[in-house]
């Protein structure tokens, strides 16, 4: 009876694994530096930048071309909804956290290619002045 027990715990901790692996598994997400966050985006034609702060942060300063998406709205989720998941997409909020959870919502709804810029809009701003 035990061994049944851990076989049938063995074989869904399998599944889940593997199911997790099928949905990321076509996503490209990286996190880099100012540098090479704004080196990636030249290289791009078409993609989105999405600055995930609050509306008074996106205010005081933000990237040129930047959208602001605040991931604290209730509708966060569905305002992403709206995008074509096939374009890159490059995110940034003021230090990297938010941003990590926006790449990780992203990943989730299947976009393909998340570029996440470590160290937020301030190290941008020391390395962009």
């Amino acid at each position: 009876m035990k061994m049944r027990i851990i076989s049938i715990l063995i074989l869904a901790f399998t599944l889940i694994s593997c199911n997790g692996q099928a949905q990321n598994g076509n996503s490209e997400k990286k996190v880099i530096g100012p540098k090479e966050f704004k080196a990636e985006m030249q290289k791009e034609d078409d993609y989105y930048l999405i600055d995930v702060r609050t509306p008074q942060e996106y205010k005081a300063g933000t990237i040129d071309g930047a959208k602001n998406l605040n991931i604290y709205d209730s509708n966060f989720s569905d305002q992403l909804d709206q995008l074509d998941n096939e374009k890159a997409v490059y995110v940034f909020c003021a230090v990297g956290g938010r941003s990590g959870q926006a790449a990780k919502v992203l990943e989730n709804k299947g976009f393909k290619k998340i570029i996440d810029l470590k160290g937020g809009y301030n190290a941008w701003s020391r390395t962009n002045p």
